[in-house]
């Protein structure tokens, strides 16, 4: 099963109770996965050099119209592509009314369980929808 140090919704390295760093794994992860790619601007981060790290969820901040709520699906849907464990069934978007620069992404998705996984009892694939709502 695929492990990373948990972040919080910040960014911020998260600690467990007795000091040490926490991590994740499983669904805490993907969501966690999805959360960096949605928030990282596409192809600003230095180390990526194929350009394809992030998302242009960031060009919509501030903006309204007919056509937000049809782009930015396909906007998180590109930028989440890559992560094989995830099988988008839907995508909504809608402007924070108290802040217009802030966009409210909820994602419906299942988990797909690779080879290596299948074992674990703490994920069960095709069990059904789970939600995440993303803030960016």
């Amino acid at each position: 099963m695929a492990f990373d140090l948990a972040i919080s919704h910040e960014g911020d390295l998260v600690f467990s109770a007795n000091g040490d760093l926490a991590g994740c794994s499983g669904d805490r992860l993907l969501r966690q996965r999805s959360m960096v790619r949605l928030k990282i601007p596409r192809g600003s981060w230095l180390f990526d050099k194929s350009k394809t790290l992030g998302s242009d969820v960031y060009r919509y901040m501030g903006r309204s119209g007919p056509n937000l709520t049809a782009q930015i699906p396909l906007v998180v849907r590109q930028a989440l592509r890559p992560i094989e464990e995830m099988e988008i069934l839907n995508i909504e978007s809608e402007v924070n009314p108290e802040n217009e620069r802030q966009v409210e992404i909820l994602i419906e998705y299942t988990y797909r369980i690779s080879p290596g996984e299948a074992a674990s009892p703490l994920l069960a694939e095709g069990s059904g929808a789970e939600k995440m709502v993303i803030r960016v």
